[in-house]
């Protein structure tokens, strides 16, 4: 936003918004922030409740030995089953920790995601201008090289010059020439390139981008800090961090697996309810 350009900022803008990758990478974070909730649920005791009801019709036979002499009987049932683990070692809360520092992980590979693609779009928008304002001294040049041509050609028909003079001539402006379809080749694909880093198609931004703009005045250099600095700022550093966390923690719950596990349960229910 320092460099007070509205195309740039819009772009930066587009590109956090729709970008595919940065979707992705946000996909993968509020899955592993969904995992997390789940696994939260394990140090908690896990609740079934359950429920059925059945209805009997008895022969006239079986109704005359049954008390109150009633053919047809209803019964309901309902109770709640109860398991958990005691966690003597540890495995239920290494799982946790695991899926926390994965869940940080995946945070942080997202946020270095977009340092990364937001640099591209911005090294891209430059990039453009640059080649664009190439292109139009290209195109003065050779216009002003014909120019030159065409005087020199003039002054040689009427006997002054020499046909080197022409030659030299002529052989600055089709070199002059010659750049201006290359450097419109690398406009269409920078401009290319930026559309699919904001999540359109490679022709989206051919009109939008099409008038040359120049580039604003160079920002004051930025002062990063020192290299410990950097290296706690740095989000892939962090994402590494996390995911070497992760892996202890899962080593702490595949030692868990050695050892015996405690798992303990109940019912929970009143008796069942018999109606004629």
């Amino acid at each position: 936003k320092r460099f007070d350009d509205a195309k740039l900022t819009e772009l930066v803008a587009r590109t956090l918004r729709e970008n595919h990758d940065l979707r992705i990478a946000l996909a993968r974070f509020a899955r592993a922030n969904a995992l997390l909730r789940a696994t939260k649920f394990d140090r908690i005791p896990t609740i079934t409740a359950q429920a059925d009801a059945s209805e009997t019709r008895l022969s006239s036979d079986q109704a005359a030995a049954v008390p109150g002499g009633q053919r047809n009987a209803r019964s309901y049932n309902a109770g709640a089953a109860l398991s958990w683990e005691l966690d003597l070692f540890g495995r239920v809360r290494n799982g946790v920790n695991a899926q926390v520092a994965e869940t940080q992980a995946a945070g942080d590979d997202f946020r270095a995601m977009q340092v990364a693609i937001v640099g591209e779009v911005a090294r891209d928008y430059f990039v453009l201008r640059g080649l664009q304002e190439r292109l139009r001294v290209a195109q003065q040049s050779a216009a002003t090289q014909a120019e030159t041509l065409r005087i020199v050609e003039a002054g040689l028909q009427a006997g002054r010059g020499t046909q080197f003079d022409s030659a030299r001539a002529r052989a600055q402006l089709e070199t002059t020439s010659s750049r201006v379809p290359a450097l419109k080749a690398q406009i269409s694909a920078t401009t290319h390139h930026l559309a699919v880093l904001t999540g359109q198609l490679p022709e989206a931004l051919d009109t939008e981008l099409s008038s040359a703009q120049a580039l604003g005045d160079l920002l004051p250099s930025v002062d990063p800090g020192t290299p410990r600095e950097v290296l706690l700022r740095r989000p892939d550093v962090a994402a590494a961090q996390a995911s070497l966390a992760a892996d202890h923690e899962h080593l702490g719950v595949a030692r868990a697996d050695l050892l015996p596990r405690f798992p303990m349960g109940g019912l929970i229910g009143p008796p069942a309810v018999l109606h004629g």
